[in-house]
């Protein structure tokens, strides 16, 4: 629901996906979403990613069963191709370290609770801490040298939007979300949140629309609603941030 809304928002943003997911899905994506199509959606996006052999499926007396067994992240976030992988370089202080240079991809962005409160907002410094150059202990087996790791970067620049794991993150450290967030030089702007049903085991979405705060819940027959607070009894599960147009 979150994407539909960053789509519906943002024109400019179809032609950047579907250099990742394909224009044919994209288009498929949003005309079965206008139609209030959900199920289908879901089916389109399964039979997409069974097609790139993400889920396991075997035939059982004549019926297909697909292994859906994991959470929004492992079905969703993790598989969205590139759209928000990172590089950083590394390199080793000891001459002899056997892996010296050394260049890490993430095809996502896992950001971790600060372990000290920081002088500014917590969810900035981590998205910092992931993305700026440090100097650590190298973890090569036998090697006592220093390693001097680059500034992150994306590998296809800056994507449209992203979409933060929180699931690391207690409730007290959030007292507060950010509404924009400098993410390599860029600007991205508070877009939605997911949020998790530990009592039902279930997600629902909060998300703007047309300046108002939105609560969607599949399981609901009442399924959108205005939110006036924050949702009780839900976890944070993950942050969506989109572009800032640069106008």
């Amino acid at each position: 629901m979150i994407l539909y809304v960053i789509l519906r928002d943002n024109q400019g943003f179809h032609r950047e996906l579907a250099v990742f997911l394909g224009k044919q899905f994209v288009d498929h994506f949003l005309h079965l979403m206008d139609s209030c199509d959900y199920t289908t959606v879901k089916m389109l996006w399964i039979w997409n990613r069974m097609s790139k052999r993400q889920y396991r499926s075997e035939i059982h007396q004549a019926a297909l069963e697909i292994d859906l067994f994991g959470n929004e992240h492992e079905n969703f976030t993790e598989n969205l191709e590139n759209l928000m992988s990172t590089t950083q370089e590394s390199l080793c202080t000891n001459r002899d370290c056997p892996g010296r240079f050394q260049k890490v991809k993430k095809t996502t962005i896992n950001i971790s609770p600060p372990h000290e409160l920081p002088h500014k907002d917590p969810i900035q410094s981590a998205v910092d801490e992931f993305f700026c150059p440090k100097l650590l202990l190298c973890l090569e087996r036998g090697c006592d040298g220093l390693r001097d790791f680059c500034q992150r970067v994306f590998c296809h620049g800056p994507p449209p939007f992203v979409i933060f794991n929180m699931q690391q993150w207690r409730s007290e450290d959030l007292s507060y979300v950010p509404y924009h967030l400098a993410i390599c030089r860029h600007r991205y702007l508070l877009e939605g949140a997911t949020l998790f049903n530990k009592k039902e085991h279930h997600y629902s979405a909060a998300f703007q629309i047309d300046g108002c705060w939105m609560h969607y819940d599949g399981l609901r027959s009442d399924n959108l609603i205005l939110l006036h607070k924050p949702p009780e009894l839900l976890l944070l599960s993950s942050l969506v941030y989109i572009r800032a147009s640069d106008k």
